[in-house]
């Protein structure tokens, strides 16, 4: 029992420090990225939309491809 154990707690550990990292940098990155945004001289409403849009684009997509390789694939049914 504990043989099948050992490797999922691996896999769960590895998980979990990959994803604390794509969060915290991506979260970091996209903070940046959200300042230089605000700060920028030439604001309007539309402009900071489509600015913080991709700012959350670019934070989501490193967890999605994390996210893709660990979870099981989904069968519709």
């Amino acid at each position: 029992m504990q043989e099948i154990f050992m490797p999922n707690v691996a896999i769960v550990w590895k998980f979990w420090i990959l994803w604390v990292l794509v969060c915290v940098g991506g979260g970091f990155g996209c903070f940046i990225l959200g300042l230089l945004i605000f700060t920028s001289r030439n604001q309007n409403s539309l402009g900071l939309f489509v600015g913080l849009s991709i700012v959350g684009i670019l934070w989501a997509t490193p967890q999605y491809l994390l996210l893709k390789n660990y979870t099981p694939k989904i069968s519709g049914i």
